[in-house]
């Protein structure tokens, strides 16, 4: 057999891959650049002037052609040699996929989306977050997608859903791919404004860890503080 055998017990360096969502400005940007020590953040928002403090690079695509020359540059190594960096974030989901949109009705020359344009543009989408998804082991680097958050009515069970801010066949597929997947609130009392990370179900809206028993079903909003718990680091 030409495969490596390997124990859990040797694993010292684990690339975590992360859904974070919640409601808007709720810091899932900010919160997202406490992992690791270079985060370089793939922005869609426009929201990198709350980060300015902390000087972290980023890069803005604005076509399909540049998401997929980007993510090339990615998984091939070549964006190493122009920046260092230990964790990428797509920030977000729903800003992303309406570039990805743009370059499919581009193609179609069509100026609104039919239900085959809404299939390629959830295909290519999913590629891309898959691409990122494979080569971060390779490549040395942890892989938060941010997301908004989205309330649902499931009509056939009369029950209200909560999730990630995509469309149906994203929001079905999507967690799934990932390690661990956040749910991100915030709460005020008087000045006071309180945000917790929520990694088990909150209400209506569904979180997830692979490191159960290791992190609080509240945590604090520290990804590098939560990592060391996952890890076992004291």
């Amino acid at each position: 057999m030409s495969m490596e055998l390997r124990n859990t017990k040797d694993l010292s360096e684990v690339w975590l891959s992360i859904i974070m969502y919640g409601p808007p400005k709720c810091g899932k940007t900010s919160l997202a650049a406490t992992l690791g020590a270079n985060p370089l953040f793939i922005d869609f928002d426009d929201g990198m002037l709350t980060l300015k403090e902390l000087g972290v690079n980023y890069i803005q695509p604005r076509t399909w052609e540049e998401i997929l020359e980007l993510t090339t540059s990615i998984r091939g190594g070549k964006l190493r040699e122009k920046v260092q960096y230990d964790h990428i974030i797509v920030d977000s989901l729903a800003f992303m996929y309406s570039v990805i949109m743009e370059g499919v009705l581009k193609i179609a020359k069509r100026p609104t989306p039919q239900i085959q344009d809404w299939g390629l543009a959830n295909e290519r989408t999913k590629m891309m977050i898959d691409y990122l998804l494979k080569a971060r082991h390779e490549q040395h680097y942890h892989f938060t997608l941010t997301c908004h958050e989205k309330i649902d009515r499931d009509e056939e069970r009369g029950k209200i859903i909560g999730g990630i801010g995509a469309t149906p066949a994203l929001m079905n597929v999507l967690p799934a791919m990932f390690d661990e997947m956040y749910y991100l609130t915030v709460s005020t009392a008087g000045t006071v404004v309180k945000r917790t990370v929520n990694t088990v179900q909150s209400g209506f809206f569904p979180a997830g860890t692979r490191s159960a028993g290791r992190l609080l079903a509240a945590e604090e909003p520290n990804l590098n503080k939560m990592y060391n718990k996952i890890m076992g680091v004291k």
